[in-house]
Parts: structure tokens; sequence; C-alpha cells
């Protein structure tokens, strides 16, 4: 039944009527919600007048606000690079296995000014668990400049998930009014939809928690940094893709913690995933329809009736790139650290956009990007070049040739304009990175024109036609002054 072309939409196809009693909850579950945490509960529910209880609920108000005929859900309300195919919350709006699932605790946070990204929610799983979710990185500038200072220390939303988790474990989540608490929090309707239904249970359910991205590394931190008392409540922590944790801090590895409790899965050309150095446990390859950076999309993701489908092991372009990040970082002095993730990010805010897909699909962006980015440090021009042309390589299926050319053509101006004249290895590496990624890519993309393999983004199977496909998502800032 299953093959490494299969992903979460036939999964929904083969499993979504079947109850937990006849099958229990497993990976794909996980991988499903983890896609949901992408999903901007509040403008869902200002835009469709309803209060979002449920899967089916989210997922009935989704394809009525998606415009007929569309085969991909409005990006306005999918906070990805992605947006899902419609017929994925169509099937979910008709699966009676999530039927009885209860939404709760629903938290949005995004502020340019903190840089502070931060996301999560609570799903009651009938006689199973509580799931804590939380989101990974969304476009915004803010969410990526969060993802770098990961490095330095304990950011904000470490700090968010931490408390989050605690009040969940502890029992004390679940009211309108924790909700409403903080005027910044973008707080959905039905975060206190189910306060009550933990008093059906005499005994506290367990709790499991999971997060794609940088959702991943905060589902890890917050389990970690638990008090011993509470850790006895987790049944599972799920780590899907997340960077690693900063050597600054103190919290322990989440495996010491918990065991085989804590699972880590990564695709094959993981990089995310690699970030900050390497996690102590033991970590699950899987198999992508996508290729090169887009393989960090769950959405392609493969998987069987009940699990992911193996890879046999990661990509060595994938760690090469992730050694391009970690001999910048280690190009740089201890206290010029900082200095460097600011100056990075205000050649993005450069653009004029708070948004990264916003800035990826207008070519003056790019142009005003490489303007900022002449005038900061060579070996961070040099390290905004080669992530600027590793990741237009991938972009060409999403955006159009045209922009992803320009970006390209950005990349390797600013990648190339210092590289000879760095000494020691930072500048080999960086060179050596790009190009390792850009011949992976490019060798795969021949080998599908050949029509002997797979490349591009890809979220649908491949036996689909492609044309009205989008797969570039553009989020809406999610100002305190706004439903948005």
């Amino acid at each position: 039944m299953a093959s490494a072309q299969t992903t979460i939409y036939d999964y929904l196809t083969w499993r979504s009527d079947l109850s937990f009693t006849a099958s229990p909850w497993n990976d794909c579950d996980y991988l499903l919600f983890a896609i949901l945490s992408y999903v901007n509960v509040r403008a869902v529910e200002h835009d469709a007048h309803t209060r979002v209880t449920s899967p089916q609920d989210l997922a009935r108000s989704l394809v009525a606000l998606t415009p007929p005929g569309s085969k991909t859900i409005d990006p306005t309300y999918i906070r990805s690079v992605t947006a899902p195919a419609r017929r994925l919350f169509e099937q979910l709006a008709a699966a009676p296995r999530y039927a009885h699932v209860v939404l709760r605790n629903y938290t949005d946070v995004c502020n340019n000014v903190d840089h502070v990204q931060f996301c999560a929610e609570t799903w009651m799983v009938p006689n199973t668990f509580e799931l804590v979710c939380f989101r990974g990185t969304d476009m915004s500038i803010a969410g990526w400049k969060e993802d770098f200072l990961l490095g330095l220390g304990e950011v904000p939303a470490q700090t968010m998930a931490r408390e989050y988790l605690a009040r969940v474990v502890a029992g004390e989540a679940g009211s309108a009014a924790d909700d409403s608490a903080n005027d910044d929090v973008c707080a959905g309707s039905a975060a206190g939809s189910a306060g009550g239904a933990a008093d059906d249970h005499p005994t506290p359910l367990p709790v499991a928690v999971l997060g794609h991205s940088k959702g991943g590394n905060l589902a890890a931190f917050a389990a970690a940094s638990l008090p011993q008392e509470l850790q006895r409540r987790i049944a599972a922590v799920y780590n899907l893709d997340g960077p690693n944790f900063s050597p600054a801090l103190t919290v322990p590895n989440p495996s010491a913690v918990y065991g085989e409790r804590y699972r880590r899965i990564v695709p094959e050309f993981s990089v995310v995933g690699q970030l900050f150095g390497t996690d102590a446990a033991p970590c699950v390859v899987v198999k992508s329809t996508a290729m090169g950076l887009f393989e960090h999309e769950p959405l392609t993701w493969c998987v069987g009736a009940t699990t992911f489908i193996a890879a046999d092991g990661l990509h060595p372009a994938a760690t090469r790139v992730a050694q391009m990040h970690a001999h910048w970082e280690r190009s740089l002095v201890k206290d010029a650290e900082k200095r460097a993730v600011d100056e990075i990010f205000d050649a993005l805010y450069a653009s004029g956009k708070n948004d990264i897909t916003e800035i990826v699909r207008d070519p003056r962006c790019w142009k005003r990007v490489y303007a900022a980015a002449s005038k900061v440090s060579p070996v961070t021009r040099e390290y905004i070049g080669a992530f600027i042309e590793c990741f237009s390589v991938g972009l060409a299926d999403a955006v159009g040739t045209g922009v992803a050319g320009l970006a390209d053509t950005v990349g390797a101006k600013l990648a190339g304009s210092v590289g000879a004249r760095l000494t020691g290895s930072v500048g080999a590496k960086l060179t050596d990175a790009a190009g390792s990624y850009k011949q992976f890519v490019s060798g795969a993309n021949k080998r599908v024109s050949d029509g002997r393999g797979r490349g591009g983004v890809t979220h649908e199977r491949e036996r689909e036609p492609r044309e009205g496909r989008t797969y570039i998502a553009v989020p809406r800032t999610n100002n305190d002054d706004s439903h948005r």
C-alpha cells in the first residue's frame, strides 16, 4: 500500500475512517497535527464567523474560505511557505477518526520589535492524551531572526513554550481568562472551549508534546525544562526537524530526560535539524517527495500505514550546508555574534517587507537586500550570499525561473565578492556548501527531466497534474491591533 511517494494525503485516504480504538494514535497523526499548527486559527475564526473547537471545524471553515476551483487552501490562512492542497482539509472535514478531538488554549504572538514569533495550541485526544503543539517558524522576518538567535542562548519563544507547557501539565491552563490575560497574545475564541474537559477524567491524561522546525526545538526545550515532578506526565516528545539547543543553554538534553519517549525525525536533506550542533539523541531519517531545502516541509514527508518511510541516512550535501552556518558562527568573535545576526536581518528588513515570501516574490526586494548587504562585514556578506544562492536553487518551481534566477545572481555576487579574500577554512567551506547543494539539486532536477526521479517542491503525489498549484503562501502579519 505504501511507497516512497505516499504522504499525509494518502494516510487520510487510508486511515481517517478508523477510530483510535481500532488503530491507536501513531506517527502519522503526529505529523498531521504538526501541519495543522501552521493554520492561523484566529484569522479563520474571524473570516468564517465561527468558533473553531475541533479539526473538523477548522477544516470545514478553511474549505469554505477557499475560492471555488482552487486546488490549494487560501494561503492567507497558512503561516508556512507551502499552502496545503484543498483535498487535505476536505478529507479531514469528513474524517471520523478526529471527530472528538477538541482544541483549547490557542495562543499566537508575533512582534517584530522584540523579534518574537510564538504559537501554541492544545488538542484533547479522548482517552489518549493532551497534545501540545508548537508552531515552527512562519515566514515573518521576526520569526527567522529569532531562529538565528536560538544559537546565542534562550529566546523569548522558548521561555513562552516552557511556561505554556508547564501550565498545561500542571492542569492550570484551559480557562478563557488565561488566554486573554496578555494583550499581545492573539488567542482564538476556542481557547477555553474545552476548559472543563479535564474534569471528566478522574486521573489527568498524559501529555504529548509536538513541534516542527523551530516548534520542534520549543517542544524539546519546554519538555526538558519541566520540573521533575511534572515530567512523569509526559507521554512523548516529538521533534520534527527542529534545531538543536544552543551550547549556551543549561537545559538537559531531552533524550537524557525522556529516553525513548523523545523522538527526533528529520528528512534526508535536513539542514534546520542540524543547526547549532549535534543532538545526542538518535534520529529517524525519512524520505520526502521534495528535494533539497524544501524537504523541510512536512507535507512532503513519506509515510506508510502508521509510521514514516525511512531513508538510508542524511545526504552529505545537507551536512555541508549546515556546516556553512557553523563555520560562519565560529568565524565570529563571541561579542560579535549578536551584531552579525543584526546585520543579516537589517539587510532583509531593508527590502521594505516584514515577510520572507514577499521578498522572494519581488525582484526589487532582492536588489534592496543586495545593496544593504554590501555594507556589512565580509564574513556576514559571504554568508548572506551563500544562503540566497542555496535557497534559489529549489526556488524556480515555487516562484518562477525569473525570480529564482535573479536570486541566484544576487547570491552569487554576494558569495563571490569576498570569498577569494577570506582566509582559512571559512570561505572554502561556504563556497563548498553552496556549490555542493547547487550541484546536488541540479542533478536531481535533471533526473526529473529525464523521467528518472523527482525534484522541486512537491506536496502532492507526483502522478497528479501540476497546473494551478500554489507553493508559496503569503501569510498576513499578526499585528496587535488587527485580527490577523
